[in-house]
């Protein structure tokens, strides 16, 4: 965080984190592979497959809720602002 602020010349603590750019939730599949998730829910990683967008792995998020909750931070700004966070959220509106 440091490197970036310092070369967009920026104060090193004028910053704030938010929550709603964190990474997608993938509930209880996060950090299987692939073939875990399809062995421990069938029918889900099947439906997840064919509807990526909408349907979430079991606890965790669809990447349609994290564009709305990435759409919530973006309507809040007042400001220029620099942000990371979800890619595949930002690219999917």
């Amino acid at each position: 965080m440091e490197l970036v602020r310092g070369a967009l010349k920026l104060p090193p603590d004028d910053y704030s984190i938010d929550d709603r750019l964190r990474e997608i939730g993938y509930g209880y599949w996060e950090g299987a592979t692939l073939a875990q998730m399809q062995q421990s829910d069938p029918d889900v990683f099947a439906k997840r497959q064919a509807e990526k967008w909408t349907v979430p792995p079991p606890g965790g998020e669809s990447y349609a809720s994290v564009q709305i909750r990435m759409r919530d931070w973006y309507d809040s700004l007042l400001a220029d602002t620099v942000a990371g966070g979800p890619m595949a959220a930002r690219r999917g509106r």
